[in-house]
Protein backbone atom coordinates (compact mmCIF):
# COMPACT_ATOMS: atom_id res chain seq x y z
CA UNK A 1 0.00 0.00 0.00
CA UNK A 2 1.57 3.51 -1.03
CA UNK A 3 1.61 6.37 1.82
CA UNK A 4 -1.47 9.05 1.40
CA UNK A 5 -1.85 12.60 1.47
CA UNK A 6 -1.58 12.53 5.29
CA UNK A 7 1.83 11.14 5.39
CA UNK A 8 3.38 14.32 4.13
CA UNK A 9 1.91 15.83 6.98
CA UNK A 10 3.57 13.50 9.34
CA UNK A 11 6.86 14.27 7.64
CA UNK A 12 6.53 17.65 7.95
CA UNK A 13 5.67 17.25 11.73
CA UNK A 14 8.80 14.96 11.82
CA UNK A 15 10.63 17.78 10.95
CA UNK A 16 9.40 20.24 13.37
CA UNK A 17 9.69 18.13 15.98
CA UNK A 18 13.73 18.09 15.35
CA UNK A 19 13.70 21.69 14.35
CA UNK A 20 12.10 22.55 18.07
CA UNK A 21 14.48 20.33 19.70
CA UNK A 22 17.29 21.93 18.56
CA UNK A 23 15.77 25.58 19.74
CA UNK A 24 12.40 25.35 21.91
CA UNK A 25 13.31 28.67 23.50
CA UNK A 26 13.63 30.77 20.28
CA UNK A 27 10.01 32.42 20.18
CA UNK A 28 10.78 35.58 18.73
CA UNK A 29 12.43 34.02 15.68
CA UNK A 30 9.16 31.45 15.17
CA UNK A 31 7.16 34.02 15.21
CA UNK A 32 9.02 36.67 12.65
CA UNK A 33 8.23 33.81 10.48
CA UNK A 34 4.98 33.71 10.64
CA UNK A 35 5.04 36.71 8.47
CA UNK A 36 6.48 34.92 5.79
CA UNK A 37 4.56 34.52 2.60
CA UNK A 38 3.64 31.75 2.48
CA UNK A 39 2.99 30.76 5.88
CA UNK A 40 6.15 28.85 7.31
CA UNK A 41 4.47 25.56 8.07
CA UNK A 42 7.61 24.40 10.23
CA UNK A 43 7.44 27.40 12.16
CA UNK A 44 3.73 26.91 12.76
CA UNK A 45 4.14 23.40 14.11
CA UNK A 46 7.16 24.19 16.11
CA UNK A 47 4.91 26.84 18.16
CA UNK A 48 2.85 24.14 18.99
CA UNK A 49 5.01 21.93 19.90
CA UNK A 50 6.49 24.91 22.46
CA UNK A 51 6.07 25.11 25.96
CA UNK A 52 3.65 27.42 27.19
CA UNK A 53 4.79 31.26 26.37
CA UNK A 54 2.51 34.29 26.58
CA UNK A 55 3.32 35.80 22.76
CA UNK A 56 2.24 32.67 20.84
CA UNK A 57 -1.73 32.56 20.81
CA UNK A 58 -2.01 35.77 20.41
CA UNK A 59 0.63 35.94 17.73
CA UNK A 60 -1.22 33.13 16.35
CA UNK A 61 -4.55 34.70 16.26
CA UNK A 62 -3.32 38.12 14.46
CA UNK A 63 -1.65 36.17 11.98
CA UNK A 64 -5.30 34.12 11.66
CA UNK A 65 -6.85 37.35 10.91
CA UNK A 66 -4.22 38.85 8.45
CA UNK A 67 -4.32 35.96 5.85
CA UNK A 68 -6.47 35.43 3.27
CA UNK A 69 -5.88 32.36 1.81
CA UNK A 70 -7.90 29.44 3.45
CA UNK A 71 -5.45 26.79 3.72
CA UNK A 72 -3.16 28.71 5.73
CA UNK A 73 -5.95 30.02 7.73
CA UNK A 74 -7.03 26.51 8.40
CA UNK A 75 -3.79 25.52 9.64
CA UNK A 76 -3.39 28.52 12.36
CA UNK A 77 -7.08 27.64 13.39
CA UNK A 78 -6.46 24.18 13.42
CA UNK A 79 -3.06 24.79 15.79
CA UNK A 80 -5.37 27.40 17.97
CA UNK A 81 -7.77 25.05 18.77
CA UNK A 82 -5.17 22.35 19.90
CA UNK A 83 -3.25 24.62 21.80
CA UNK A 84 -7.02 25.23 23.89
CA UNK A 85 -7.90 28.76 21.98
CA UNK A 86 -11.75 28.03 21.20
CA UNK A 87 -13.27 31.01 20.06
CA UNK A 88 -16.28 30.13 18.17
CA UNK A 89 -14.75 31.93 15.25
CA UNK A 90 -12.30 29.41 15.37
CA UNK A 91 -13.94 26.53 15.00
CA UNK A 92 -16.56 27.71 12.53
CA UNK A 93 -14.12 29.10 10.28
CA UNK A 94 -13.15 25.03 9.98
CA UNK A 95 -16.59 23.86 10.50
CA UNK A 96 -18.34 25.73 7.46
CA UNK A 97 -16.13 24.38 4.78
CA UNK A 98 -16.56 20.82 6.58
CA UNK A 99 -20.41 21.20 6.54
CA UNK A 100 -20.40 21.74 3.01
CA UNK A 101 -18.56 19.06 2.35
CA UNK A 102 -20.41 16.57 4.44
CA UNK A 103 -23.25 17.62 2.89
CA UNK A 104 -22.68 17.74 -1.04
CA UNK A 105 -24.88 15.18 -2.94
CA UNK A 106 -23.92 15.61 -6.10
CA UNK A 107 -22.92 12.28 -7.09
CA UNK A 108 -19.47 10.58 -6.94
CA UNK A 109 -17.45 11.05 -9.77
CA UNK A 110 -16.09 7.58 -9.78
CA UNK A 111 -16.91 4.74 -12.17
CA UNK A 112 -16.08 1.46 -10.90
CA UNK A 113 -16.32 -2.11 -12.87
CA UNK A 114 -18.30 -5.39 -11.83
CA UNK A 115 -15.39 -5.84 -9.18
CA UNK A 116 -15.82 -2.69 -7.77
CA UNK A 117 -12.28 -1.14 -9.21
CA UNK A 118 -12.45 2.58 -9.81
CA UNK A 119 -12.38 2.81 -13.61
CA UNK A 120 -9.56 5.43 -14.54
CA UNK A 121 -10.45 8.05 -16.85
CA UNK A 122 -14.03 7.59 -17.15
CA UNK A 123 -16.45 9.57 -15.19
CA UNK A 124 -19.86 7.90 -13.73
CA UNK A 125 -22.93 8.10 -15.90
CA UNK A 126 -25.29 9.55 -12.85
CA UNK A 127 -21.82 12.59 -12.73
CA UNK A 128 -21.73 13.20 -16.09
CA UNK A 129 -25.54 13.70 -16.30
CA UNK A 130 -25.46 15.92 -13.49
CA UNK A 131 -22.50 18.23 -14.61
CA UNK A 132 -24.85 18.27 -17.71
CA UNK A 133 -27.87 19.47 -16.34
CA UNK A 134 -26.69 21.31 -13.84
CA UNK A 135 -23.94 22.96 -16.00
CA UNK A 136 -20.92 22.80 -14.30
CA UNK A 137 -17.38 21.18 -15.26
CA UNK A 138 -16.76 17.58 -14.35
CA UNK A 139 -13.27 18.23 -13.88
CA UNK A 140 -13.72 20.90 -11.64
CA UNK A 141 -16.54 19.58 -9.69
CA UNK A 142 -14.08 16.06 -9.57
CA UNK A 143 -10.94 17.59 -7.79
CA UNK A 144 -13.25 19.31 -5.49
CA UNK A 145 -14.45 15.75 -4.39
CA UNK A 146 -11.30 14.17 -4.29
CA UNK A 147 -9.26 17.19 -3.21
CA UNK A 148 -10.95 19.50 -1.60
CA UNK A 149 -13.81 18.20 0.57
CA UNK A 150 -11.42 15.82 1.93
CA UNK A 151 -8.93 18.18 3.35
CA UNK A 152 -11.45 20.24 4.87
CA UNK A 153 -13.08 17.82 6.72
CA UNK A 154 -9.45 16.85 8.14
CA UNK A 155 -8.47 20.11 8.83
CA UNK A 156 -11.83 19.38 11.24
CA UNK A 157 -10.45 16.23 12.48
CA UNK A 158 -6.92 17.17 13.44
CA UNK A 159 -8.72 20.23 15.62
CA UNK A 160 -10.25 17.64 17.89
CA UNK A 161 -12.91 19.87 19.04
CA UNK A 162 -16.07 18.31 20.72
CA UNK A 163 -18.35 20.60 18.60
CA UNK A 164 -17.35 18.97 15.73
CA UNK A 165 -19.27 15.27 16.42
CA UNK A 166 -22.13 16.25 14.68
CA UNK A 167 -20.78 17.20 11.33
CA UNK A 168 -18.21 13.96 11.61
CA UNK A 169 -21.59 11.95 11.74
CA UNK A 170 -23.36 13.38 8.87
CA UNK A 171 -19.84 12.75 6.99
CA UNK A 172 -20.49 8.95 7.49
CA UNK A 173 -23.34 9.53 5.00
CA UNK A 174 -21.06 11.21 2.19
CA UNK A 175 -21.24 9.74 -1.23
CA UNK A 176 -17.15 11.24 -1.11
CA UNK A 177 -15.06 7.97 0.34
CA UNK A 178 -12.35 10.45 1.85
CA UNK A 179 -15.18 12.87 3.40
CA UNK A 180 -16.34 9.38 4.99
CA UNK A 181 -12.76 8.35 5.85
CA UNK A 182 -12.00 11.48 7.38
CA UNK A 183 -15.33 11.80 9.11
CA UNK A 184 -14.13 8.45 10.53
CA UNK A 185 -10.52 10.10 11.82
CA UNK A 186 -12.68 12.64 13.63
CA UNK A 187 -15.11 10.49 15.16
CA UNK A 188 -12.01 8.45 16.44
CA UNK A 189 -9.99 11.21 17.62
CA UNK A 190 -13.07 12.52 19.70
CA UNK A 191 -13.88 8.62 21.19
CA UNK A 192 -17.40 8.59 19.72
CA UNK A 193 -17.39 4.49 20.02
CA UNK A 194 -21.51 4.75 19.41
CA UNK A 195 -20.71 5.67 15.90
CA UNK A 196 -18.99 2.71 15.14
CA UNK A 197 -22.12 1.30 13.68
CA UNK A 198 -22.86 3.72 10.98
CA UNK A 199 -19.25 3.36 10.30
CA UNK A 200 -20.11 0.07 9.51
CA UNK A 201 -23.32 1.31 7.75
CA UNK A 202 -21.20 3.39 5.31
CA UNK A 203 -18.82 1.01 4.39
CA UNK A 204 -21.33 -1.09 2.94
CA UNK A 205 -22.82 1.96 1.04
CA UNK A 206 -19.82 2.62 -0.29
CA UNK A 207 -18.23 1.58 -3.35
CA UNK A 208 -14.04 1.57 -3.28
CA UNK A 209 -14.02 3.35 -0.12
CA UNK A 210 -13.62 0.70 2.17
CA UNK A 211 -9.54 0.81 2.54
CA UNK A 212 -10.00 4.45 2.74
CA UNK A 213 -12.27 4.10 5.76
CA UNK A 214 -9.71 1.21 7.16
CA UNK A 215 -6.76 3.49 7.15
CA UNK A 216 -8.89 5.59 9.86
CA UNK A 217 -9.99 2.90 12.21
CA UNK A 218 -7.15 3.07 14.26
CA UNK A 219 -7.77 6.22 15.81
CA UNK A 220 -9.86 4.58 17.79
CA UNK A 221 -7.80 2.06 19.49
CA UNK A 222 -10.93 -0.08 20.35
CA UNK A 223 -11.30 -3.70 20.23
CA UNK A 224 -14.51 -2.94 17.69
CA UNK A 225 -12.40 -0.60 15.96
CA UNK A 226 -10.58 -3.66 15.17
CA UNK A 227 -13.07 -6.01 14.47
CA UNK A 228 -14.38 -3.92 11.60
CA UNK A 229 -11.19 -3.04 10.13
CA UNK A 230 -10.43 -6.71 9.96
CA UNK A 231 -13.73 -7.23 7.78
CA UNK A 232 -12.24 -4.19 5.58
CA UNK A 233 -9.05 -5.31 5.55
CA UNK A 234 -8.42 -9.11 5.73
CA UNK A 235 -5.13 -9.30 5.23
CA UNK A 236 -3.13 -9.12 8.45
CA UNK A 237 0.18 -7.45 6.90
CA UNK A 238 -2.29 -4.71 4.99
CA UNK A 239 -3.59 -4.14 8.19
CA UNK A 240 -0.87 -3.93 10.48
CA UNK A 241 0.65 -1.09 7.95
CA UNK A 242 -2.13 1.12 8.14
CA UNK A 243 -2.47 0.86 12.08
CA UNK A 244 1.53 1.72 11.99
CA UNK A 245 0.76 4.69 9.76
CA UNK A 246 -1.86 5.99 12.59
CA UNK A 247 0.27 5.36 15.60
CA UNK A 248 3.37 7.41 13.51
CA UNK A 249 1.24 10.05 13.36
CA UNK A 250 0.10 9.40 17.05
CA UNK A 251 3.39 9.20 18.35
CA UNK A 252 4.41 12.75 16.92
CA UNK A 253 1.29 14.63 18.51
CA UNK A 254 1.82 12.99 21.84
CA UNK A 255 5.89 14.42 21.55
CA UNK A 256 4.20 17.82 21.07
CA UNK A 257 2.41 17.26 23.54
CA UNK A 258 4.59 16.54 25.74
CA UNK A 259 6.99 19.21 24.63
CA UNK A 260 4.31 21.90 25.14
CA UNK A 261 3.84 20.32 28.96
CA UNK A 262 8.14 20.97 29.55
CA UNK A 263 9.27 23.79 31.13
CA UNK A 264 10.26 26.67 29.18
CA UNK A 265 14.35 27.16 28.97
CA UNK A 266 14.62 30.20 31.44
CA UNK A 267 16.72 33.10 29.59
Amino acid sequence: MKPTWPSAFLLCICFCLAAVALGQDDVETLLVRLGTQPLDLHSLYALEAHPPDPRIIPALEQTFDSRNDKSEKQEIAVTLLRLGDRPAKLFEFLAGYARIAVEDRTPLFMDFDGNGRAIRGRFSAEFDNWCKLNAQDPKTIAARQIGEYPKDVLFLARSQDPRANAIFREGLESPYPNVVAYSVQGLGRLQDTTALPLVAKACERLRGGQIAVAMELPWYGTREAEALMERLVPDRKGRDFLTRQVQQMRVIELKEALSRASAPNQK
